[in-house]
């Protein structure tokens, strides 16, 4: 819900607002101008956003997937990321034409920050149940809430906009599905991690010898890497290709 409340009404906002500070109309896809603040073309703002998280987490991951398997501090570092995380929604509230460059910084650090607690929170449901059948019904259920909910927040907004007539605002828009946004985000996640839902949980195993958090990671992904290449080169080639 947060991602797509990020993604699909700030953003928009946030790209109409910058094409007004480079002295274009709101509704202009092809304005070619420069933003005043940091001299970026509007039409440019989301490539830059989709590089910066894309590489960030994925320079990330291999990190989360040590501390997942090598460490006891998943819960700590899942409830770090949910605060952090919060906290980066709840400014985006007051989207404006003079904070829609703070608001895009923080749709950047808020991204980043997802992928951190979705790699925690996603780390819970192998230990679920160990019968193969029945994680696969607890993840399609999963899904089916997961996207079930997408469906019904973007009614929700889009009702309450044509209700109050803002259909065409996209400012008054983002405003109130950030703030749907971040009072469900905050209570689902409090209860998720204060709640007892998602407790603590030790080390799942030692860190292999001569190995350590910053490297375990990072070498366990080369070897995989040369695993698909030397045995699956469909695979090797499906990959980069994504």
């Amino acid at each position: 819900l947060s991602f797509i409340g990020n993604a699909a009404f700030v953003g928009t906002a946030v790209v109409q607002l910058a094409r007004i500070d480079a002295g274009c109309e709101p509704e202009d896809v092809k304005c070619s101008g420069r933003t005043q603040y940091a001299g970026i073309r509007p039409s440019s703002l989301l490539a830059l956003y989709n590089v910066i998280v894309g590489l960030a987490s994925s320079a990330l991951l291999p990190l989360l997937g040590a501390i997942v398997d090598h460490t006891s501090v998943r819960r700590l570092i899942g409830r770090i990321s949910a605060i952090i995380y919060c906290a980066t929604l709840f400014p985006m509230i007051f989207l404006s034409e003079s904070t829609w460059l703070a608001v895009a910084i923080l749709l950047i650090i808020s991204a980043f920050v997802g992928w951190i607690h979705s790699g925690m929170s996603f780390a819970y449901l192998p230990e679920m149940s160990d019968d193969k059948e029945v994680l696969e019904r607890l993840n399609t259920s999963f899904a089916v809430v997961q996207y079930g909910t997408d469906v019904v927040y973007i009614i929700v907004v889009v009702a309450i906009a044509a209700a109050m007539g803002w259909v065409d605002d996209s400012l008054a828009t983002s405003r109130v599905a950030q703030s749907i946004n971040f009072v469900a985000t905050t209570t689902v996640w409090v209860y998720a991690w204060w709640g007892g839902l998602l407790g603590r949980r030790a080390a799942m195993s030692p860190f292999p010898e001569g190995d350590s958090l910053l490297t375990v990671g990072f070498k366990r992904l080369y070897k995989t890497c040369v695993r698909i290449y030397k045995n699956h080169r469909a695979l090797a080639s499906f990959y980069p290709a994504m």
